[in-house]
């Protein structure tokens, strides 16, 4: 599910996912639930032959109402005078609302946020825009965050970013290299830059762990080399050994996974520090 962005003749997006459909592709906004199989997909680039495109109701489909809360993901973020983008096809007025967990120039396509506020003549005028943590790591500090950034050992690329006016540092003040971590955040604009919301200090331990959404994958056999990456920047071999869980934390068979997971699908990826360093990945989850 998500919005039709860039349609042009038989194909579209939704969040990077090319779509290719015989027949009539809805205009570029539309919220659609787009179904296909396994052997409609390919990788490198990520397309998807759909069997089905279903437009979905647009927003929450009400014209007037004094309260309404939406949490999602932004679509079709308009230039800043416009101060309007969507949620899941909801038109929202953000010109005159109030920022909670970071600015107007922090707002992207991409970036989950709340909005609350009323409902008039469909728009959903926001009150409030919180920004919506999604990224959990833990792991070794690679160096310190003397310089406003610093990184984590075993994930090659990313880059986490600390703001005086926005991180939170629980129980220590600075990060020192070697320093195991556990950290809260969101993604800000660029593949792998990470905005840090909250840095725990933790006992030393090997573990390395990451919750990200999707961004790519590869398929099980008979595609090899299954893997999922996350953030456009880190790969997770998932080929055994390897331990798959479900939504509901049972564990569940590697097709199980794979039939269950989308671009934009939110997971849990750990495992343990080795020497490099790199990371040794051990299990993967779905989270809600």
């Amino acid at each position: 599910k998500g919005v039709v962005e860039n349609g042009t003749g038989n194909s579209f997006e939704i969040s990077g996912l090319q779509i290719s459909f015989i027949g009539t592709v809805p205009p570029d906004g539309t919220p659609v639930e787009v179904k296909g199989t396994a052997a409609g997909f390919t990788a490198s680039p990520d397309t998807l032959v759909a069997t089905s495109v279903e437009p979905l109701a647009a927003g929450l489909g009400e014209t007037e109402i004094e309260q309404a809360e939406v949490e999602g993901s932004i679509a079709s973020l308009d230039n800043p005078t416009a101060g309007q983008f969507l949620l899941y096809g909801q038109p929202v007025d953000y010109s005159g609302a109030t920022l909670e967990g970071g600015v107007a120039g922090d707002l992207a396509e991409g970036i989950k946020v709340e909005v609350e506020g009323p409902i008039i003549a469909t728009i959903l005028v926001a009150d409030t825009i919180e920004f919506k943590e999604s990224i959990r790591i833990e792991g070794d500090a690679g160096d310190s965050d003397a310089d406003g950034t610093f990184a984590i050992d075993g994930l090659t690329g990313l880059t986490i970013h600390v703001d005086p006016a926005l991180t939170e540092y629980d129980g220590f003040a600075n990060v020192s290299a070697g320093d195991h971590l556990e950290v809260r955040g969101r993604e800000i604009s660029g593949s792998g830059n990470i905005l840090a919301t909250e840095i725990r200090l933790k006992g030393a331990d090997s573990k390395i762990e990451i919750q990200a959404p999707v961004t790519a994958l590869t398929q099980p056999p008979p595609t090899p080399g299954d893997s999922v990456e996350l953030l456009g920047i880190i790969t997770i071999d998932t080929q055994d050994p390897f331990t798959f869980f479900g939504l509901d934390e049972n564990p569940v068979s590697r097709t199980e996974f794979y039939n269950s997971l989308s671009i934009g699908d939110l997971v849990k990826a750990s495992g343990d520090i080795v020497a490099g360093p790199a990371a040794d990945w051990k299990e993967i989850e779905r989270e809600d």
